[in-house]
Parts: C-alpha cells; structure tokens; sequence
C-alpha cells in the first residue's frame, strides 16, 4: 500500500517539482497451539513473525540532471544514483526559496524491520484459585539505508560574491563552493532480543469479592549492530562515547 503522506522532492516550497516515489509493504503471520491436559490444566503456545518494508526513492537520476543541466556530475557518485545537486542562496529573496534541494539521504532509502516471536502460556485451575503463568521471546531485525545515503549529490553554493546577489550568482552560473558527500559506510544493520515472564492469579475469595495478584519483569534487549559501527554518548562526567571495541574508538 502508498502511505498517505506526500514528500516533495524539493520540500515543499517547490511543490510543482514530483514526489518521491514512496511504498510501504507489511504482512503479518500467526500460529498458536492449545493443548489441553485435563479439565483444570491447559497450555497455550503462539509464534509470529511480522515483516514492515518501506521505500523511498526519488523519481530523478543524479546524472541525467547534470548532463541536462551541463554540469560535471560529483565525482563520487555512481551512474544510477537517485537524487540531484543541490544549489544553495544564503540570503532569501522574497518569493525565492533559499535553496534547491533533493530529500538529502532519503531519495534512495529503504527501511525494514522484522519481528520473530514465541510466547507460551500455562493455565492451572485449583479451587478458588486461577493461576497462570508464562513467557514470551521476541527477536527484532532492522535494516535502515539512512547510513548509506549521503546529504547532497553535488552542492552548489552562491553567497553572491561575484555579483552581490546570491540569485544572480545562480543564474550567471557562479558559484562560490562546490562540494561533493561521500559515504563509506553501508546501511544500518542489526538485530536485539527482548524477553518478558509472568505469573498471575485470580483468586475468588467468596461470591462478592475476586482478588486479582500478578507480576510481570521484561527486558528490552541491547541493540546489537552487524557491522559494529554504532556508538553512544553519556552525557555524564564531561561526557564520553561507549563503542563496541577499540577500532571504533579510533574513528571518533
């Protein structure tokens, strides 16, 4: 199915430029097991797994904009790359948009996340007394292509320093800087297992009062990514980074 927002390619003060070309696919599948003992004992198993994969990508190629437009495509980009350059004016001009722009690294963007899951539980009947108790495992995975992209396929910048005028630069074909993104990384990639118990009972003391006792303890697991390349910041003691290994610490 389309999602029901729309993302220009340009933002939304460049609304007649297209859409990116977005799609969101999800399917969702459930088994369960009831087994029963005896009349006082029975015991439930589920597993399912759900699958949610979302696409953005933008209807323009880097490279034919730039041969459209006579202009060098950036250096680091491939022949197939989606997206186009993006041209900066620092100083807006009444009914100009300060810049023209592609979505940054969401032109070419895939995001899918998976859940695996298994729960199990045992119901036992003794009197006054409902008991139940069990567990559940769920495993997630996800892939975003965020770390893949890059901000800007070519950047183009006109502060007016030919002209005076950051606009004019632009249309004389003047730019001050340009500039090429580039991204040695792949997507962000991983996985984490978060797992939960419980037990419970309701207890009916008489006709007129039912007593309802329980406790659950989960835990939401750590993330783990694939590649580890992911570190996070305390910002305690000064502040200070927590890495998987010492290779990662030295990029920082």
């Amino acid at each position: 199915r389309n999602p029901n927002n729309i993302i220009f390619e340009a933002g939304n003060a460049l609304t007649n430029m297209p859409s990116l070309d977005t799609e969101l696919n999800t399917a969702s599948m459930i088994g369960g097991w009831t087994k029963i003992f005896s009349p006082t004992l029975v015991n439930e198993f589920r597993a399912g797994f759900n699958y949610d994969n979302s696409r953005r990508e933008s209807t323009f190629t880097a490279a034919d904009v730039t041969r459209q437009l006579g202009i060098e495509n950036a250096p680091s980009l491939a022949p197939d790359r989606r997206g186009f350059p993006q041209f900066q004016f620092p100083v807006a001009l009444s009914g100009r948009p300060t810049n023209i722009s592609d979505a940054g690294r969401n032109v070419d963007r895939t995001l899918r996340q998976n859940a695996f899951s298994v729960s199990n539980n045992l119901t036992w009947i003794k009197g006054g007394h409902t008991v139940k108790g069990g567990g559940l495992w769920t495993h997630n995975i996800a892939r975003d292509g965020f770390g893949f992209g890059v901000n800007y396929r070519g950047r183009y910048r006109f502060r007016g320093a030919s002209t005076g005028n950051g606009f004019t630069d632009f249309l004389l074909g003047l730019p001050t800087d340009v500039g090429d993104h580039i991204s040695n990384r792949g997507p962000l990639e991983g996985h984490s297992n978060d797992i939960a118990g419980f037990i419970q009972d309701d207890w009916r003391a008489n006709k007129s009062l039912t007593v309802f006792l329980g406790m659950r303890y989960e835990v939401v697991g750590t993330w783990h990514e694939n590649s580890l390349t992911l570190a996070n910041f305390v910002p305690l003691e000064g502040g200070y980074h927590v890495v998987p290994n010492d290779q990662v610490a030295a990029l920082l």
